[in-house]
């Protein structure tokens, strides 16, 4: 992880700023219900992923706004309604694909690099098919 923040810096790819901001945060957060890996992001590439099945909209907003206030972007998966207007009160500029069943927020939605085909059989694989893309 500190070789490839420095790596970053020395590309232009970082600011000092920005890689100093990545080590002031605690690797792991506790809520008591839930605990956040904020290092992901940094080992990974991208953020951890809510699964909001079995979470109340309280649990799901509260983690969304943590994930998003270190990782800037944040994706739950199997939303249900109540969990989409918490998280749409806590974040408003949320997105929200109802076949998918998946909310997000990205303030950087560029496209990324890569190739993915999703097939599904038929209709009753769309909800499915949604959250893989």
């Amino acid at each position: 992880m500190l070789r490839q923040l420095l790596e970053g810096v020395a590309q232009g790819e970082l600011t000092v700023d920005e890689a100093a901001r990545s080590l002031d945060v605690a690797p792991a957060q506790d809520l008591g219900f839930a605990t956040i890996d904020h290092h992901r992001a940094q080992r990974e590439g991208l953020p951890e992923v809510i699964l909001g099945q079995g979470k109340t909209p309280a649990q799901v907003a509260q983690i969304a706004r943590e994930i998003a206030s270190v990782a800037g972007r944040v994706l739950v998966t199997r939303v249900n309604e109540a969990q989409l207007a918490a998280l749409r009160e806590a974040m408003p500029a949320i997105q929200h694909n109802a076949d998918g069943r998946l909310a997000w927020s990205d303030p950087d939605p560029r496209p990324r690099e890569g190739h993915v085909a999703v097939v599904s059989a038929g209709t009753s694989d769309i909800p499915v098919a949604e959250e893989a893309a």
